[in-house]
């Protein structure tokens, strides 16, 4: 029997989206190669933590694909109130509730785009706060499991 055994698991991952810095609330795109290293019999147990690691690498991607969207609707409502400001408040304007065009004015309009481009900002702010706690999970959780991202065979 080995004392000190180790087993590399590696799996390749295509494609892999890893969201690390929130410079710009977008992600990177690039293959990496996953590796954990454990025990020699507890290779059920490895696959485990991988599987749970790249579930919450997902997770966390899927944030950051909802920040993207978010983050779009903010610059439509802004692009849209913007127009709206050089109209006479009296001017007719139709907006689409549920998939129906309403025929309003541009002072019922403009508050509602208001209301909704600040509630935007704070869904975007906390998503933007949820995120970074992820990623301090999956660190955390990364240093505690040993799990090491691998580049083309190397360490990063």
């Amino acid at each position: 029997m080995i004392a000190k055994c180790s087993v590399w698991i590696f799996l390749l991952l295509s494609q892999l989206v890893f969201c690390s810095d929130l410079k710009y609330p977008g992600s990177f795109s690039f293959s990496r190669t996953l590796s954990l290293r454990g025990g020699c019999d507890n290779g059920k147990q490895d696959q485990a933590l991988l599987d749970q690691f790249q579930s919450m690498r997902n997770e966390c991607n899927m944030m950051v694909q909802k920040m993207s969207s978010i983050e779009s609707e903010i610059e439509d409502h802004q692009l849209v109130e913007s127009i709206l400001r050089n109209y006479p408040l009296s001017r007719r304007c139709y907006r689409s509730v549920g998939g129906i065009l309403m025929e309003r004015t541009v002072a019922d309009v403009l508050p509602d785009i208001k209301n909704e481009t600040h509630m935007l900002g704070k869904a975007f702010g906390d998503l933007s706060k949820n995120v970074k706690k992820k990623q301090e999970e999956m660190k955390d959780f990364q240093a505690e499991h040993s799990i090491r991202l691998m580049k083309n065979g190397e360490e990063s």
